[in-house]
């Protein structure tokens, strides 16, 4: 289905009529953002307006604008009629704001988070990334914090700014050799990689081939997944593959 997302215009009739033409065209649900086109994030949104639109058109509408927690979703549905609303900076900076029970803080947020990360050994240039954009009231542009996030160089370096590198070792120490030796840096390429043994790869990761290098190559074979003989240029790749997929040792 296709779908549009559009800005309250001058008038509410040159909205409708831009909405009505929307819908002409077939697409089949709508959201408003409740601001004008010359207005920033920091004024408020006009969810009063959004009630007199809803039923212009036939299609679903949407709401969108200062949705920063499940009660504020509900509180503007049921003021405007809309079928359902759209978050944007309210998950960017706090993704647990759908939470039906109320956000957690950031603080609880921010381990959650990086928790799921170590645990499925997520590339840390990811972590950065989403780390340096998160949790504006905390990790400020120009702050210290936000410079070592940018330098970090690893997923432990990451979990040790937040007090998270004793869990991180607790995960390694459970992956045994395989784990060791990527957070060591011994990763495809690297001069001392050798055959990973078979005993070492944690259970449910079991579709993998082990790897080798011969004394004529630097280069590795890859990372092969036993049940469909695909190969991946990383063993973080391989294993999103295996759990997307579903190609573990059980399955």
């Amino acid at each position: 289905p296709i779908t549009a997302k559009i800005r309250l215009l001058e008038t509410r009739g040159q909205t409708v009529e831009l909405m009505r033409r929307l819908e002409a065209c077939g697409v089949e649900a709508l959201t408003v953002h409740c601001r004008h086109i010359s207005q920033r994030s920091r004024e408020p949104a006009h969810w009063a307006e959004l009630q007199h639109l809803v039923n212009a058109v036939k299609i679903p509408v949407l709401g969108n604008g200062d949705v920063n927690s499940w009660e504020d979703g509900k509180r503007w549905r049921e003021m405007s009629g809309a079928s359902g609303v759209m978050v944007a900076r309210g998950a960017l900076e706090n993704p647990s704001c759908f939470r039906k029970l109320g956000s957690l803080t950031v603080q609880q947020t921010l381990d959650a988070h990086i928790d799921k990360c170590l645990e499925y050994e997520e590339v840390f240039q990811n972590m950065k990334y989403v780390y340096t954009r998160w949790f504006s009231e905390v990790c400020v542009p120009g702050s210290k914090l936000f410079e070592d996030i940018t330098a970090s160089k690893s997923r432990r370096g990451i979990a040790l700014l937040f007090n998270r590198h004793t869990y991180y070792d607790s995960l390694e120490a459970k992956r045994g050799k395989v784990g060791k030796m990527e957070a060591e840096g011994w990763g495809r390429g690297h001069p001392k990689h050798q055959e990973y043994d078979s005993e070492a790869v944690p259970r449910g990761c079991q579709g993998v081939k082990r790897i080798r290098e011969t004394p004529e190559t630097s280069e590795s074979e890859g990372f092969q997944c036993t049940k469909c003989s695909q190969t991946f240029a990383s063993r973080n790749k391989l294993f999103k593959h295996i759990r997307s997929e579903g190609h573990g040792a059980d399955d």
